[in-house]
């Protein structure tokens, strides 16, 4: 005779029921992370806006020739790549920045854009080399080897996607985001400079 299996079913389906909700747990813990993260990201653009930043001097401008822009402007764009960016990457991307910087031409001298390098010690030779074999003269260019930036602006986020931002004429963040790859932003950016050269580096938010 076949011994009889004592087999409590209820035990089963309370090991399938927490079975369940070991997986119906992992996409709440994943929902429960973006929201927190976009809670994050939402407050650190939030502290940017009305920042004061405080640009880099003439002293690591890789084109000395061009000491002598004036930067009291009504509006002026800086992208900065910090210490961990890929500077090979960036130099090779520099181009997508193009359109970006026509609008300095037309601006009549109300508008520039900065474009801010935070190389390693390694690489620093290697990018200076790079920028003289690409025809950067007429660009504002900052090679800022001593990470005066960073520390001169210790409100910016590590994170890269708050490293492109709007200044008015005081200097203040009034617009964060990389607009190269995003038309809708683009066009905000392209707006919000009209509208910070026609009222002299004074935005109207209303």
């Amino acid at each position: 005779m076949i011994p009889s299996a004592n087999i409590n079913y209820a035990n089963i389906l309370h090991l399938k029921d927490k079975s369940k909700m070991k997986y119906l747990l992992i996409p709440i813990s994943v929902i429960l992370l973006l929201s927190c993260t976009e809670h994050h990201r939402k407050k650190q653009i939030g502290q940017l806006f009305s920042t004061e930043i405080i640009l880099p001097d003439t002293s690591s401008l890789f084109n000395k020739a061009l000491d002598s822009i004036n930067l009291n402007i009504p509006a002026k764009m800086v992208v900065y790549f910090d210490a961990e960016t890929c500077a090979s990457c960036a130099l090779s991307r520099i181009w997508e920045w193009d359109e970006v910087s026509h609008i300095t031409q037309a601006s009549n001298g109300k508008y520039q854009t900065l474009f801010i390098f935070t190389p390693k010690q390694k690489d620093l030779s290697t990018v200076k080399r790079v920028f003289q074999g690409m025809h950067m003269e007429n660009k504002l260019v900052y090679i800022d080897d001593r990470q005066d930036f960073i520390t001169n602006n210790p409100t910016i986020p590590e994170d890269a996607m708050f490293h492109t931002f709007l200044l008015d004429r005081k200097n203040k963040i009034v617009l964060v985001g990389n607009p190269v790859h995003n038309e809708k932003l683009w066009e905000l950016y392209k707006n919000t400079i009209d509208q910070l050269i026609k009222n002299e580096g004074v935005l109207n938010r209303e």
